[in-house]
């Protein structure tokens, strides 16, 4: 009996130290963005990032990726209407950027038992939020996580969101730097 005792807690030790191990390799990969931003960018990182954001208002209809396609139709009819994207879309694609970080950080928190107890995958709250689970996890059987979903779009949201985050991050340096005074128009024909 004591050794059984023992047994689990050199688990839950190992699942601790695993849990702060991944939390420290997502740290380190939404710090990355941060570091001095490769010179590639011309009009194309613009509409690129214009792209992202659309496609990751689309992937998962939820009231967090409401707020991905709400900038996508605001600054594509801004642009459509001859409206350089300077700037101003630059402090947009922060705030983007931050909101697109905290909402990986969700889906990457929801993935643990504990969350999905307390906020069931099949509830309303849950789908309002977009929190979806990719697999469920059983402390029981810690070695054992069987898929949650068969969607294609729920596992490639949280690629997605990430994608996201580094494109905006190093458009948003780009279009904030004071060295290049940076608009994109639509060329008139």
């Amino acid at each position: 009996m004591m050794r059984e005792k023992k047994e689990g807690r050199k688990g839950r030790r190992a699942v601790l130290r695993f849990s702060l191990m991944s939390f420290a390799y997502l740290g380190m990969v939404m710090v990355v963005p941060l570091l001095p931003a490769p010179t590639f960018h011309t009009m194309r990182g613009t509409y690129l990032a214009v792209a992202v954001i659309g496609a990751a208002g689309v992937m998962v209809p939820s009231l967090l990726s409401a707020i991905y396609f709400l900038v996508f139709v605001v600054t594509a009819t801004y642009c459509s209407l001859n409206n350089p994207l300077g700037r101003r879309f630059g402090y947009v694609c922060r705030g983007v950027m931050v909101v697109a970080g905290v909402h990986l950080l969700c889906l990457y928190v929801y993935q643990t038992q504990w969350a999905q107890h307390y906020l069931p995958p099949a509830s309303l709250a849950a789908r309002l939020l977009g929190m979806t689970a990719v697999v469920e996890t059983d402390c029981q059987d810690p070695r054992s996580a069987p898929l949650a979903t068969d969607e294609w779009s729920r596992f490639l949201n949280p690629v997605l969101l990430l994608l996201l985050y580094y494109v905006l991050s190093f458009e948003s340096q780009f279009l904030l730097s004071n060295k290049v005074s940076a608009t994109v128009s639509v060329p008139h024909p």
